[in-house]
């Protein structure tokens, strides 16, 4: 028996608070990440390995403008899913769509990328 990447990101994603959590105003995150971060308002944030969110949006909350980026594009879906369930404007990219973008505006040169 073999199980999808879908299944899985499915599965993994059904344990986690649904968007009405976000909404309002609820956080997935340990306090104390929160405490040894501080105010991060107006702050860019790149969360990698996101998966379907839950962090990500967590710190949208708090008032970060924050991006998460994962490997697996039904997780990042999910995650796209839920930031909009919740009003939030999380953004979420799939690494995948990522790494096309980049080579798509890198030109190969002897040595080696160079930006378009």
């Amino acid at each position: 028996m073999s199980i999808s990447p879908v299944s899985i990101a499915q599965v993994r994603h059904a344990k986690q608070p649904p968007a009405t959590f976000f909404a309002e105003g609820n956080l997935t995150l340990d306090p104390r990440e929160v405490q040894a971060a501080g105010d991060v308002r107006g702050y860019h944030l790149l969360h990698l390995q996101c998966s379907t969110g839950e962090d990500t949006l967590s710190w949208s909350i708090l008032g970060a403008d924050a991006t998460g980026v994962d490997i697996s594009e039904e997780q990042i879906k999910l995650a796209q899913q839920k930031a909009a369930a919740a009003g939030l404007s999380t953004h979420f990219i799939a690494a995948v769509d990522a790494i096309k973008k980049k080579i798509k505006r890198c030109r190969c040169s002897p040595s080696g990328f160079a930006h378009a």
